[in-house]
């Protein structure tokens, strides 16, 4: 799935340079449109350039979270619960509803209670 969107992107971009390079032809006879035909084409490729790397880090993004879902949330969980207990923070009980402040409730939805733990 991922190579048919890189190689819609790539379609789309040659595209849109070509039109690009389609119309400094004709600023051509301005010397000054020339100019500001490359400063547009260079700034609009850096922008297509971060869409590419704002896609790719949100793959990464996702396949780290579903690698965490998978094998390491619980180890995780209990991890920062160890660092909560040992500093005196409240572990909040992860199970319950939790209500969001200031928001108009529409239904009544318990409250998450806090979990105290000592060793």
């Amino acid at each position: 799935m991922k190579d048919k969107r890189d190689s819609k992107h790539l379609k789309r971009t040659k595209t849109i340079n070509w039109k690009k390079l389609e119309i400094l032809k004709l600023e051509k006879t301005d010397g000054l449109g020339v100019h500001a035909g490359l400063v547009e084409l260079i700034g609009n490729e850096k922008h297509d350039q971060d869409i590419v790397n704002a896609m790719s880090m949100v793959d990464i993004t996702k396949t780290s979270l579903q690698k965490m879902r998978d094998e390491g949330w619980n180890l995780h969980m209990d991890k920062v619960t160890s660092f909560m207990v040992k500093y005196g923070v409240e572990v909040p009980n992860m199970e319950a509803n939790y209500i969001v402040p200031g928001r108009r409730m529409y239904r009544v939805t318990t409250e998450a209670s806090v979990i105290l733990t000592t060793n």
